[in-house]
């Protein structure tokens, strides 16, 4: 179970409270976009098989707060068959859709793709 401290990143590739960036993908693996959070939580070695009977997948989540740019279909099926949405503050996320926001490059669009040793 996800304690939220420092603890949970012990071997992580990322920090407690690490701004990131979180890619969203269709179920094609097609990016839709992206958005961006806090990290909170980790939990390794999760069962995420969305079928009962399918083999075992296991990965990575991270616990994302202060999440921008998300949204899902809002709750209400009327409304969210009109289109509307409702904004999400805060979701799990696996490892391999996360990526660390590097404040040099986000402070500095000049230097947006230079790469850091």
């Amino acid at each position: 179970m996800a304690t939220y401290s420092p603890a949970d990143f012990e071997g992580s590739p990322f920090a407690y409270g690490q701004r990131v960036k979180i890619h969203l993908y269709t179920q094609h693996g097609l990016l839709i976009r992206t958005i961006t959070g806090t990290l909170a939580a980790r939990e390794p070695d999760v069962n995420v098989a969305r079928l009962p009977d399918a083999p075992p997948v296991y990965k990575t989540l991270y616990w994302v707060k202060e999440l921008q740019g998300y949204e899902r279909p809002h709750p209400d099926p009327t409304l969210a068959e009109a289109g509307q949405t409702e904004p999400i503050d805060e979701s799990w996320f696996a490892e391999q859709d996360i990526e660390a926001i590097d404040e040099r490059r986000e402070d500095n669009p000049l230097l947006s793709g230079v790469k850091f040793n």
